[in-house]
């Protein structure tokens, strides 16, 4: 039963991950759905992040206190029409109100969704299973792109809209028909005191989380503003190619036992090596723009998110309680959020000079690694002091 609920609560992040592809990495391909009377501005797209945020904090903090999984299943539906809804809207008013239920209801499908997916997973497998059922978001995001730049390249945004809206609604009416067999996986926990509840969030393992996930965040932002942005440097290869290599870079990863080496060397190990791996990638994208050897580059932030992914979802598993782990995975979702906009929007604005964006990103990776080395330095003192 528990493989059951698992493989629909993946079925449901899947899809929620390919809207939040679609909408960080195509959004003004929206416009062109809008009337031409109808001016969108870049800071209408604002919206959704800032809903996502707040629908992240109200999810994973009132997750144990009235959350029922039906409320998944009604979202879904809502979603579904959302996505049909940017096909018909004629107002601006009318597509910054869209765009705010849309970043709202994503945040909140995918943090409960995430948060009961955790909590099913066991502790001693946990690795091994969240890194198996992980592998469909980049497999689905890699088919999806690959029609839009391929076969329905001309209706590339029509296409996207219509396949969410279908994926939504379709799942949204199969969790209401198998409702008797997921509402078992709701989570019933009793209320804790203040001071414990604040001390889970604030612990130094989770901090750590904390800090990576912006970091990361703020990197891939900075990595598809790079691909998308043809101003910023003329590259040897188009940006679909680019995105499919560190899309299946991720999938090898995680299907592989590399997506498990937390297990042998530890977690903070795991997270300096992925963030290492992505300066030295960040360091090399500028002299590599027109040489081979650049899928090679864009292959190591693939390979570092496929080391972060489990070894970030394996540490709240391990680290926080089941009362606090909902608001936990909320926090998680929206710094990475906020990580990625950062990033965009920082390489955006100082692109003409070429490697600031990747100066700047690699001396704020480094910066984090400090703090990750001396952790690390700590724990050896620790087991010496042990023995």
């Amino acid at each position: 039963m528990k493989t059951f609920q698992k493989s629909i609560l993946m079925v449901i992040i899947t899809v929620v991950f390919l809207d939040l592809f679609t909408q960080l990495t195509n959004q003004q391909q929206l416009i062109t759905l809008m009337s031409k009377t109808v001016k969108i501005d870049e800071m209408a797209f604002g919206v959704y992040p800032i809903a996502f945020l707040v629908g992240c904090l109200f999810s994973g903090y009132f997750i144990n206190y009235f959350f029922h999984f039906s409320l998944i299943s009604v979202s879904l539906f809502l979603l579904g029409l959302c996505q049909g809804g940017y096909m018909i809207i004629s107002s601006y008013k009318s597509f910054l109100y869209l765009k705010m239920v849309h970043g709202f209801l994503v945040a909140l499908v995918l943090t409960i969704s995430l948060t009961y997916l955790i909590n099913l997973i066991e502790k001693e497998k946990f690795e091994s299973e969240i890194c198996r059922y992980f592998i469909s978001i980049p497999i689905f995001i890699l088919l999806l792109f690959s029609f839009n730049t391929g076969f329905l390249e001309k209706f590339e945004v029509q296409w996207t809209l219509f396949i969410l809206m279908f994926s939504f609604i379709f799942v949204s009416i199969l969790s209401l028909l198998l409702m008797e067999y997921l509402t078992e996986i709701n989570i019933k926990i009793t209320h804790q005191p203040k001071k414990q509840y604040n001390n889970s969030l604030i612990m130094p393992g989770v901090v750590y989380r904390y800090l990576t996930v912006i970091i990361s965040g703020f990197t891939i932002g900075t990595l598809f503003q790079t691909f998308i942005n043809s101003q910023m440097f003329p590259l040897k290869f188009s940006s679909p190619l680019l995105i499919s290599t560190f899309l299946i870079v991720l999938t090898l990863t995680l299907s592989t036992k590399l997506g498990t080496i937390t297990n042998e060397i530890g977690e903070i190990k795991t997270m300096l090596i992925s963030l290492l791996l992505m300066s030295f990638g960040l360091s090399l994208l500028p002299l590599l723009t027109q040489s081979v050897l650049l899928v090679v580059n864009i292959s190591l932030f693939g390979l570092a998110y496929g080391l972060l992914i489990p070894c970030i979802w394996g540490g709240i598993k391990e680290n926080v309680i089941s009362s606090t782990s909902g608001l936990v995975i909320g926090l998680i979702n929206g710094l990475h959020l906020i990580g990625y906009i950062l990033g965009w929007i920082f390489t955006k604005s100082i692109y003409h000079q070429h490697y600031s964006p990747y100066l700047f990103n690699s001396f704020i990776i480094i910066s984090a690694c400090i703090f990750l080395i001396s952790k690390i330095h700590q724990q050896a003192i620790s087991s010496k002091l042990k023995r």
